[in-house]
């Protein structure tokens, strides 16, 4: 039996925290056995509730950004050896950090979520985002197994740092997200204050630059279909500036950050996102799951998703309103696009063959130290 710590910043409600309780979830609990680690306090938003719900150990160092600069790999290498870890999976730049600096007493998987050149920037402005991401870069090359999440990721790791990376896509678990009836759309859509007659769109996600709500909103407006709605979940600096240029038109919604996403999922006709950069996107992958066909943005990890879909999933230029406009306006949703998007959820991207992957690198990691 190996014991595996996985070690994150905190359990708050996010894309990669879902990914992390599916790859758990999905354990051969008889090869292993999982510990997650928290470096930081959680949240209000915390999902360890859920983690603990499914049987998963969680502990939490509680150590501030500050107090974590200076203490965090002194104590996590302390709780490591007392759990007798065998080996660490993290994500996130802190918890690679670490990893990469135990190197020499715990091998690590890493699952590696986005463009660190990329995302950081755009994030935490380009000068503080550029270090970020040379940090993370270099972090990740120490590393044993740096994992892609989307082959789109893997390149551009070995094209930024020259780092072997390995592939493994996000999943989503078809068990637990899953289509709505008839009768349950209507009901919800009562519930939610979303009109009973016409197309609903759903875009979930941070209001920010690199989602890029602002696209969706002036190619909706300019769309200007009959009955439509448009509903936003999620908040973000780009929330007012999104509000603003949406002020008077009554068809399109801000929900902000909410805990029932699966909610509006059953009660929309359809999913858009003009994302400027992802890992393997979470959010649309539960859409499909749903049934939901889904407008995209043609960035390399939602041409991988359109590959293997067919006519359920469509691509617009990333940043182009006009053309995001007329692919709303002529998309014809059907039973049979609700079908398929649900179809390629299951074969392609399912939360258990995901699982299933990591296992065997766990194995592979395992073998290679009792062989040391």
């Amino acid at each position: 039996m190996t014991r595996i710590a996985y070690i994150v910043s905190a359990l708050k409600r996010c894309g990669p925290n879902s990914q992390l309780r599916s790859i758990i979830r999905h354990l051969d609990r008889t090869q292993f056995e999982p510990l997650v680690i928290t470096l930081s306090p959680e949240p209000e938003d915390s999902v360890r509730p859920l983690f603990e719900q499914d049987g998963i150990p969680v502990v939490s160092l509680n150590l501030s950004r500050v107090q974590g600069i200076f203490s965090a790999r002194r104590l996590l290498r302390k709780l490591l050896k007392e759990k007798q870890a065998g080996l660490l999976h993290t994500q996130g730049i802190r918890a690679d950090s670490l990893a990469a600096s135990l190197r020499s007493e715990w091998p690590a998987v890493c699952s590696v979520r986005n463009f660190p050149q990329l995302d950081y920037p755009m994030t935490y402005g380009k000068w503080y985002g550029a270090w970020m991401a040379r940090s993370h870069l270099q972090a990740l090359g120490r590393i044993a197994a740096p994992v892609g999440v989307s082959a789109a990721v893997s390149e551009n790791l070995k094209k930024q740092a020259g780092i072997a990376v390995r592939t493994v896509r996000n999943g989503v678990d078809t068990d637990v997200w899953t289509p709505a009836a008839e009768s349950e759309r209507a009901n919800l859509r009562c519930k939610l204050g979303l009109a009973q007659e016409g197309a609903v769109w759903v875009s979930v996600g941070h209001l920010s630059e690199r989602k890029d709500p602002m696209t969706v909103i002036r190619a909706f407006q300019r769309a200007d279909i009959k009955n439509s709605q448009l509903v936003f979940l999620g908040s973000g600096p780009q929330e007012a500036a999104c509000r603003a240029a949406a002020e008077g038109c009554t068809q399109i919604q801000f929900a902000g950050r909410v805990n029932n996403v699966a909610d509006y999922l059953h009660a929309a006709d359809g999913f858009v996102s003009a994302s400027h950069a992802e890992g393997f996107p979470n959010a649309v992958l539960e859409a499909m799951a749903c049934g939901l066909p889904c407008v995209l943005s043609n960035i390399p990890p939602h041409l991988e998703i359109a590959e293997q879909a067919g006519e359920c999933v469509r691509l617009f230029p990333a940043g182009d309103s006009a053309d995001l406009s007329v692919m709303l306006k002529q998309f014809e949703i059907t039973d049979a696009i609700y079908a398929e998007a649900r179809s390629v959820a299951q074969k392609s991207f399912s939360a258990i063959s995901m699982s299933e992957q990591y296992q065997a690198i766990y194995r592979e990691l395992s073998e290679r130290i009792h062989h040391a």
